[in-house]
């Protein structure tokens, strides 16, 4: 049972090393927030004629909502640093050890039951009197 549950746990850690493997190009990144930086600077020079006013306001909440959709797009990418994986290490660590010790408590418990089955019957079976 605690064979499976460690293969199945090292069968993730492979998958993850894996995403992990697969690198964002990072000129992704600029070029996404260099497109996004020159369109919010031109986008209330070419509205002026059509919205007057308006455009500042526009613009600002069109900034705002694009500049968060692409940092929600850079933490996708990069998954890892949000998810709480020390504590879910801690835990598993802990119950390891938990399983180890119970496992000797009960190799002493029945190397001592062997004990002292053996020195209750002689070796052909029958009880000593």
């Amino acid at each position: 049972m605690l064979e499976s549950k460690i293969s199945c746990f090292h069968e993730g850690i492979g998958v993850c090393e894996q995403l992990m493997g697969i690198p964002i190009p990072l000129s992704y990144t600029r070029l996404t927030s260099r497109f996004l930086v020159l369109w919010h600077l031109t986008l209330p020079i070419i509205l002026w004629d059509d919205c007057h006013w308006i455009v500042i306001p526009a613009t600002f909440v069109s900034a705002a909502s694009l500049f968060c959709i692409e940092e929600v797009g850079v933490l996708i990418e990069e998954p890892f640093p949000m998810l709480a994986l020390d504590e879910l290490c801690k835990q598993v660590y802990s119950n390891i050890q938990e399983a180890i010790a119970t496992d000797k408590i009960i190799q002493a418990q029945l190397a001592a039951k062997l004990r002292s089955h053996s020195k209750e019957h002689s070796p052909n079976g029958r009880p000593n009197s």
